[in-house]
């Protein structure tokens, strides 16, 4: 979380948190960031339903009525950046009126036996990430702020009445998860989250539905075999999937 911000300061005018019940120190963090920091604003949210997109919207419909030109919904497990090295705000100043979204290259970082288990910042420890991006419709998107916005669930579209096209080129590194120990943790709680939205449609969420459900039936055991399995490698060297490219420090 707190490198999350700290990256974010570089790259945008200003940042609005919203904190949904947190339980790992990321409330503390976010409210300290508010005092450091007056572009840096938080709102406790105690509903626990998993309403993410309309939660989203009403972030995205805030920073349009504070008069900013474009929206990044970033979750605090993302490292968005632009290429080139420029700042997001930068690139995003010259991108062309007709484009409303932007999609974000979503590359996945897995742990690896070979992370230094003794640094506790996760996007300095977990240097392995995938070597193709995931599919380019679970992209992330950074949208133009108008009134009639609407963020999809996941962040990963948006709509609006008018028309317009979705462009490409901001990257982000994404760190979902970074032990056994935290998967279990954030597979239940997104889990838990999803079932409080009962008015929610049961495709919303479905890897977090997955994931929660194997945990419920098999228990934590289960929740370690399948982060074992789909989220670690043992020795990432043999592993053409990946490619060890930490993000540098800033």
């Amino acid at each position: 979380m707190e490198r999350t911000l700290r990256h974010l300061l570089l790259h945008v005018d200003e940042i609005l948190l919203r904190d949904n019940n947190s339980t790992d120190g990321s409330s503390e963090i976010m409210v300290e960031f508010a005092r450091e920091f007056s572009n840096v604003s938080v709102r406790l949210d105690p509903d626990p339903a998993h309403y993410q997109s309309r939660k989203m919207t009403e972030l995205a419909h805030e920073a349009y009525r504070r008069g900013h030109r474009w929206v990044l919904p970033v979750d605090p497990d993302e490292i968005w950046y632009a290429p080139e090295g420029r700042t997001i705000r930068d690139w995003l100043a010259v991108v062309g009126g007709e484009t409303q979204l932007v999609k974000a290259a979503i590359f996945n970082h897995v742990c690896s036996a070979l992370d230094d288990a003794g640094d506790p910042d996760p996007v300095r420890r977990i240097g392995w990430r995938k070597r193709v991006p995931l599919d380019r419709r679970w992209g992330k998107v950074a949208c133009r702020c108008r009134p009639d916005l609407s963020l999809a669930n996941g962040n990963h579209d948006a709509f609006t009445h008018g028309i317009g096209t979705t462009g490409d080129g901001l990257l982000i590194r994404h760190y979902p998860y970074r032990s056994p120990d935290q998967f279990v943790k954030k597979a239940l709680s997104c889990y838990h989250g999803l079932l409080a939205a009962t008015d929610e449609s049961e495709g919303t969420g479905a890897h977090c539905r997955a994931y929660g459900q194997a945990i419920e039936e098999g228990g934590v055991e289960a929740g370690y075999a399948w982060f074992m399995d789909a989220f670690w490698a043992e020795d990432p060297e043999l592993d053409d999937s990946l490619v060890y490219d930490p993000f540098p420090d800033e």
